[in-house]
């Protein structure tokens, strides 16, 4: 188990997340950035608006467009997008962690096995504090004596504090990986992930619940990274006023840690980590 820890801490377990909100402007073009950093990796939100000139390749749609519940909530797709990012840094590390563990204990005497983790961990790094705590189940199947899938469920709280953003919640998933044989160069992961909790976000504070579902992930078994990918996303809650909200959307994976979030009401963000 040290083993793993100390590779899982290589491979972005240990959270840690600033946030700072920008405005850049090409030309007629107003670009909106949300930076989140954790400890060994960087996770860029993205969006811009039409009607620009602009050489730029980096297109959105209006998310100004009434979400898909047609509410009059003040949670804008904007804000809906900047949980999903947030979540999927989540969503990205644990991957990580079920692809190490996998791989780690993809072996005969543990066919059948079902094996109980804990990880907890709390900190601070500058103005970010923040503290975690997840129960990890973990079973892998054999056929004929060789692992065939393993699957990982994992349910726990999360608090994520900074000057910026602040995120206290849930965290919950399950994900079967196979591809196991040495043979295969490459995991694939099916996912259900969910992540839920009160997010304030520049003045602003709503319940979110944000669930990923994703189909064929796949995760390079040396780099321990997504090269592909993709999960339909679902956020839902309800604003100060008590008011609903619901928003969904697509999240495309592609190879150098990059993913396309596309959103029904017609917004597109890109994610990278």
């Amino acid at each position: 188990m040290d083993t793993v820890k100390k590779l899982i801490n290589n491979n972005l377990l240990k959270i840690n997340i600033m946030s700072t909100t920008s405005i850049f402007t090409f030309g007629s073009k107003a670009v909106k950035m949300l930076l989140v950093t954790i400890i060994g990796a960087s996770f860029l939100f993205s969006s811009c608006k039409k009607g620009s000139n602009s050489k730029d390749t980096t297109t959105t749609t209006s998310s100004e467009k009434s979400n898909s519940s047609k509410t009059t909530s003040s949670v804008t797709e904007d804000d809906a997008a900047a949980a999903v990012s947030e979540s999927s840094d989540g969503l990205v590390i644990q991957t990580s962690y079920a692809s190490t563990t996998s791989i780690v204990f993809s072996k005969s005497e543990n066919c059948g096995v079902k094996k109980d983790t804990t990880f907890s961990n709390k900190g601070s790094y500058g103005s970010r504090s923040y503290s975690y705590s997840l129960s990890w189940s973990r079973l892998l199947t054999c056929a004929n004596g060789y692992p065939s899938k393993f699957e990982h469920s994992f349910s726990g709280s999360t608090s994520y504090t900074s000057n910026k953003v602040s995120l206290d919640g849930k965290a919950s998933g399950t994900f079967t990986v196979t591809g196991l044989d040495y043979a295969n160069s490459k995991l694939t992961l099916n996912q259900m992930y969910t992540d839920s909790g009160t997010v304030k976000i520049n003045g602003k504070t709503f319940n979110s619940k944000v669930s990923i579902k994703t189909t064929n992930v796949v995760v390079d078994k040396v780099a321990q990274q997504i090269t592909s990918g993709t999960g339909s996303v679902v956020v839902s809650g309800t604003d100060s006023a008590g008011t609903k909200y619901e928003y969904t959307g697509v999240l495309t994976f592609s190879d150098n840690k990059k993913a396309t979030l596309t959103m029904k009401g017609g917004g597109t963000y890109y994610l990278s980590w």
